[in-house]
């Protein structure tokens, strides 16, 4: 048998193994650029030293987070029927696929007691420039004596 013949009965069947060992990656879609929350209150107040403690949990890590607005006695005051938007640190940059299964955690700490009643909205930028707005229903935190209460709602789950 000639020499190039038997190179190319090695060579072949070993062509087909070379691509069982591969892996097919999965790229990447757009990442977590910015986000922003807008808490509408609607029927009962924040009052100004209850603070803020919202996060978004992927797999038990923050992606983003505030921890705000319990400083100031009238700008952090949230009246009935008003609304106010805060900036979100972001920490993590998961990608749109992912941050859908993440969960949105609301909190509120409140100095004494405050029952606090608002519709939260999502707007999420993302690096490929789109972005989305997420509505959830209206939420009610009530803290009492200094402990901090939470909401949870998955990020998919909006309205």
């Amino acid at each position: 048998m000639r020499a190039w013949r038997k190179t190319l009965l090695f060579v072949v069947p070993v062509i087909p193994m070379l691509f069982l060992g591969a892996r097919v990656v999965r790229t990447q879609g757009p990442t977590l650029k910015t986000v922003t929350i807008t808490f509408q209150t609607t029927s009962n107040d924040k009052d100004w030293d209850t603070q803020v403690q919202d996060r978004i949990v992927c797999d038990g890590v923050d992606a983003a987070k505030l921890f705000c607005c319990s400083a100031d006695r009238r700008e952090d005051h949230w009246d009935n029927n008003s609304s106010k938007t805060r900036s979100m640190d972001v920490l993590q940059r998961p990608d749109k696929a992912k941050l859908l299964d993440c969960a949105l955690v609301l909190g509120s700490q409140a100095n004494r007691n405050d029952e606090w009643v608002f519709v939260p909205t999502l707007h999420i930028e993302y690096s490929d420039g789109s972005r989305e707005d997420r509505t959830y229903p209206q939420t009610t935190l009530d803290s009492r004596g200094h402990n901090a209460v939470t909401k949870e709602y998955r990020i998919r789950d909006s309205h």
